[in-house]
């Protein structure tokens, strides 16, 4: 749970709800965060990549398929490009 003052009658920014996310990232303290195409941001799509940065993380985006290998340290990502996979 992490409670903030943002208005909610407002229209949600990608930088104020990738900083929300860091605080979360900085207390859950995951190895890999998830985020959707379909975002809050307005379908902007920069939620993930402002969070990438914020953390300094790789980002990867437009994945259509996440393999993870078996030692669990290394993610292989396939995008889908205007050119196929």
């Amino acid at each position: 749970h992490l409670q903030t003052n943002i208005r909610t009658d407002q229209e949600l920014q990608s930088l104020s709800v990738a900083k929300l996310l860091e605080k979360i990232v900085a207390k859950e303290n995951p190895t890999l965060v998830l985020l959707g195409k379909q975002a809050i941001d307005s379908d902007a799509g920069q939620t993930a990549s402002i969070l990438a940065g914020l953390l300094g993380w790789p980002q990867a985006g437009s994945a259509s398929q996440v393999t993870l290998d078996d030692t669990k340290t290394m993610i292989t990502v396939a995008r889908e490009v205007d050119a196929g996979i």
